[in-house]
């Protein structure tokens, strides 16, 4: 099931993931109602919207608000605010994806660098994946092997399922082979990995 959900744009990042929280606790009030599971959701957000999922993912909260998965796509971190990520990393945190685009001129890479740094040293499972050349455009982070990826993730973490390595859901990639998304991205070289 997915549930898009809006928070307040002119607000402060507090207020932000209030909304954010007020969300989640809605969507566990009425888990029954729509058969989902409350102990099996997964959080996904863009620019400001990925600071209020990592946000959601690390900051100490009741069950009735906890996520248990984080994905943020170029997101930004300002460590001197008192609410971000960073400050709240812990070992108990929700697995996190981060995506980011190299060529990325609104939010520096190393924003997500530093959360992700915080989430590996407070030992919480997190991935940081750089996309070669993005800017800070959702459409050109959010690539056929970007996406794969965030499905592969939430599979894995919210689901308990494993997958085979594959470009998309409907293309298969044998375990043999490699698939560079950026060379795909490029115009699509694919390498294949030959027994010795």
């Amino acid at each position: 099931a997915v549930a898009s959900i809006d928070y307040r744009t002119g607000a402060s990042i507090s207020d932000r993931v209030a909304d954010a929280r007020a969300a989640v606790r809605w969507l566990h009030s009425n888990a029954a109602r729509f058969n989902i599971d409350p102990a099996k959701v997964g959080v996904f957000g863009y620019d400001t919207g990925a600071s209020v999922a990592a946000i959601l993912g690390t900051a100490d909260e009741a069950a009735d608000g906890r996520v248990q998965a984080v994905v943020g796509v170029a997101g930004p971190v300002d460590r001197a605010d008192p609410v971000n990520p960073v400050a709240y990393a812990t070992k108990g945190d929700a697995p996190t994806l981060l995506l980011h685009g190299t060529a990325d001129t609104v939010v520096p890479t190393l924003q997500s660098q530093a959360l992700i740094s915080a989430l590996k040293v407070a030992g919480v499972e997190a991935t940081l994946e750089l996309q070669i050349g993005a800017s800070h455009d959702l459409n050109r982070l959010l690539s056929p092997a970007a996406m794969q990826q965030v499905t592969t993730f939430f599979d894995t973490t919210l689901r308990g399922m494993r997958r085979a390595g594959s470009l998309t859901n409907y293309l298969s990639t044998p375990l043999t082979e490699y698939v560079d998304p950026v060379a795909l991205d490029l115009g699509g070289t694919l390498y294949k990995t030959y027994a010795t």
